[in-house]
């Protein structure tokens, strides 16, 4: 039964339709590269240029589960409590309580202190409230707490979308910040919204790298682990995982990245003509002890270079790019467009509209990872 509800809910939450397939064509296109290995390295590449992780989102999802329960329990308790009370009494401390949260919540930013700050304020006002004779249920400030909190996320996100659609007219600002709310609090989120307002959170990229996928006619898998989904493929018989940012990496890696020792994987194909893809529960993959592969830096060094067209004339000076051991280790075929693509995609961050005055790039490895000497 737990494993029912388990997979039913995550494959409710990721669920790809033909809309889907139809509105990411013109970028699918796009991203065809020579052979397998180029295309999923240029989507991984793609999302991590044009799509940004939507943390308002992230945290309204939580937001939801909150509030479904909050409004089945509350309901019958206020009922059931509310008897005890006259019905003005009751209103004019579950509003006293609503209130004094949701600007709590507005200007502490810190919800750790926001959550330390309930709990004493709770406290404090019934000790004073029962030093006067009057016996108020602590359940009516949980509740009015929980409401509390509700409605300031969704104050303060009003007001950081408004930040966005500040140049527009009020009337199209209004309407954009409304959608954004509204957005926000979908579990799952329309595909040509995705492209339209190119903000993501994970089940919305790995949906994105699925549909992709599968315009490029490649077979996607989802990855899960708690709280964390990604999209997969399988290329001679192992998985790499397609996970927002460069580099590809082998499942294993991912795992080990997330420090999770296993994971659920799931198909992803249309049966026939169905107008939504089938999300096919296939196994429990435990995490396998491989030994870390180091990066062919020769090879790295080699492809690096043959990017970026030389200078002619002597080198004047360098300059020192750290990448990361985590990035490059269980390196191997599959993942070395990645890694090359993620080091030239971090010289030019450095040197702008100026990497044609670069001569050649030498990289070394050293303990923490890369390192990666430019020479202009």
């Amino acid at each position: 039964m737990r494993k029912s509800l388990i997979h039913f809910f995550d494959t409710h939450q990721l669920n790809v339709t033909n809309e889907d397939v139809i509105a990411s064509k013109p970028y699918s296109s796009q991203l065809k590269g020579k052979n397998n290995i180029q295309t999923i390295t240029n989507i991984l590449e793609w999302q991590e240029n044009n799509i940004e992780y939507w943390f308002e989102r992230a945290e309204s999802s939580m937001l939801i589960y909150i509030a479904t329960i909050y409004i089945a329990v509350s309901l019958l308790m206020f009922f059931m409590l509310g008897m005890g009370l006259n019905a003005p009494q009751t209103l004019i401390y579950f509003i006293a309580s609503v209130f004094i949260i949701t600007i709590i919540y507005l200007l502490i930013p810190n919800k750790i202190v926001i959550t330390v700050f309930f709990v004493l304020y709770a406290i404090a006002f019934l000790y004073i409230l029962n030093s006067h004779g009057i016996k108020i249920p602590l359940i009516y400030f949980v509740f009015g707490g929980i409401i509390g909190i509700i409605i300031g996320a969704l104050v303060e996100k009003f007001f950081i979308y408004a930040h966005y659609f500040h140049k527009k007219s009020l009337p199209s600002s209004l309407r954009r910040i409304f959608e954004m709310l509204e957005l926000t609090l979908e579990i799952k989120l329309p595909l040509s919204k995705l492209l339209d307002y190119k903000t993501a959170i994970c089940r919305d990229y790995a949906i994105l790298s699925a549909v992709f996928l599968i315009n490029s006619k490649t077979e996607p898998y989802y990855v899960l682990i708690r709280k964390h989904v990604a999209t997969a493929v399988k290329i001679n018989d192992y998985f790499y995982v397609i996970d927002q940012q460069l580099p590809l990496r082998q499942l294993d890696k991912w795992l080990a990245d997330n420090k999770k020792s296993n994971c659920r994987l799931y198909k992803v194909h249309f049966k026939d003509d169905a107008d939504k893809a089938n999300v096919e529960f296939i196994q429990k993959y435990s995490r396998k002890n491989k030994k870390s592969c180091p990066p062919n830096i020769q090879k790295i060094e080699h492809d690096v270079n043959q990017h970026f067209t030389a200078k002619d004339g002597s080198c004047h000076e360098s300059f020192k790019i750290h990448i990361n051991k985590k990035a490059v280790y269980f390196y191997d075929e599959v993942t070395h467009l990645s890694v090359v693509r993620m080091i030239i995609k971090e010289i030019e961050k450095q040197f702008c509209n100026n990497v044609s005055q670069i001569s050649r790039v030498e990289i070394k490895e050293e303990n923490e990872g890369l390192i990666v000497d430019v020479y202009y």
